[in-house]
């Protein structure tokens, strides 16, 4: 017996061997590191402008290929940089946003107006790869560059070369354990965009190298939209949050208990008086940006951050990137309600017990005051508004009371859209009476 299963296991082991040295040859492609890391520089302010990364032409020499084969990497390297320029370039907050496009490596030569000039977004850079390596010796000496050369910055509205240069970062120490060479690489090349990234924040553009620098209509204007100013009272805009643990839409109204939930991004709070929720402001301010930036009033509508510094220079500031006026404003009230009936006696129903009458009063209102349009140029105020949308009907069944805020905030913000429809369909650039 035991000579059988001796038998057995030698016949078994080969196999597992074989398995066990095919999982371990078998290794997936190394990852470029994680852009992540507490290391990634962040720019104090992003340029109110898109970029497109264009894929980097692959330039490095010929055993820094080899190289890149032996670790894992293939043909589509210049590919996986890119990629990650654009991703760290975003997470930096450098520009507005960033994405990688492919086509031609280079714009230079006869073609360069074709490839740069009328794409959707602001800015092109195009560049090299021209060192992607990273060597561990024997002892632990650990050697790795990356070098992002040949790097040019265009504008895609007039063509322009704005900026060029490159971002080279070397690696030199020593380890007790060294990790592998992929991850120094790796790790190289975080610090070469964060090199990339901290020139292009600290890089002034002015209007007339990126756009043209002629007055344009009102309606084909870029707008940029402010976070709105959360002016609502502590009640209403931080209510207390508590697990819901009751079928509102059947009788949780005839309750004595009081119950609060989040549903939707919308606070909500039930009793047995009835209902009331109050819109949360990054909700509101989604819908803030969505509605406006969705809509056709003007040329483009671009969602930019509050500022951290005085409002005078930063109007300087968005203005050399192209945006020709700021939209800004105060959410004031936001809120939905729904109460029963308080009038209306329980009836007795035919299987025992009573009943009570379905009708519903529901009630909400959105107000947002003191909408500003303000002319990034001179800092003049071309409209100054309000928007506000009120709701007060019965329903014959529960309805939300945070689809009921909702509906009022797209009732406020579709009336401040028409409002500035007409602001911007003036057939000039002056301002109309505030």
């Amino acid at each position: 017996m035991l000579s059988t299963i001796l038998a057995g296991i030698g016949r078994i082991t080969p196999l597992i061997i074989i398995l066990i040295g095919s999982s371990g040859c078998a290794s997936s492609r190394p990852a470029l590191g994680s852009a992540e890391s507490e290391e990634v520089y962040i720019a104090p302010r992003p340029h109110i402008l898109s970029l497109d990364v264009r894929i980097l032409e692959d330039t490095r020499p010929q055993y820094e290929q080899i190289w890149g084969h032996r670790e894992g990497y293939q043909n589509d390297l210049p590919r996986l940089v890119t990629d990650r320029v654009a991703q760290q370039l975003g997470i930096s907050r450098v520009f507005l946003s960033v994405k990688t496009v492919s086509g031609s490596p280079k714009p230079d030569g006869q073609d360069s107006n074709t490839t740069i000039l009328n794409r959707e977004e602001d800015l092109l850079l195009v560049g090299e790869l021209a060192h992607f390596f990273a060597q561990v010796g024997s002892d632990g000496k650990i050697n790795g560059r990356v070098e992002l050369g040949g790097l040019k910055l265009y504008s895609t509205h007039t063509g322009r070369l704005l900026w060029e240069g490159i971002s080279n970062k070397e690696i030199a120490r020593q380890e007790r354990r060294p990790l592998r060479e992929s991850d120094y690489a790796g790790e190289a090349l975080r610090g070469a965009i964060n090199i990339l990234a901290i020139q292009l924040a600290g890089f002034s553009f002015s209007r007339e190298q990126v756009f043209e620098n002629e007055e344009v209509p009102m309606r084909m204007w870029r707008v940029g939209i402010l976070p709105l100013t959360d002016l609502r009272t502590n009640d209403q805009s931080q209510p207390e949050v508590q697990n819901l643990n009751k079928n509102i839409s059947d009788s949780s109204y005839a309750d004595d208990k009081s119950y609060v939930s989040v549903l939707c991004g919308i606070f909500k709070t039930c009793s047995r008086s009835g209902s009331i929720a109050t819109s949360r402001i990054d909700s509101v301010q989604l819908d803030w940006y969505l509605k406006l930036t969705d809509s056709n009033c003007c040329g483009r509508m671009i969602r930019i951050p509050a500022p951290d510094q005085n409002g005078e220079a930063e109007l300087n500031n968005w203005y050399n990137e192209g945006v020709d006026a700021i939209l800004m404003g105060n959410l004031a009230n936001s809120f939905g309600s729904i109460e029963p009936p308080r009038n209306q006696l329980p009836f007795p129903i035919w299987s025992g017990g009573m009943g009570f009458h379905r009708t519903f009063k529901t009630t909400a209102l959105t107000q947002i005051q003191e909408v500003r349009l303000i002319r990034c140029r001179d800092g003049s105020l071309i409209w100054k508004g309000d928007a506000e949308y009120g709701i007060d009907r019965m329903e014959h069944s529960w309805t939300s009371p945070g689809a009921i805020a909702l509906e009022s905030v797209e009732g406020a913000l579709g009336r401040l859209e028409r409002e500035l429809s007409g602001v911007f369909s003036l057939p000039d650039s002056t301002a109309p009476p505030s």
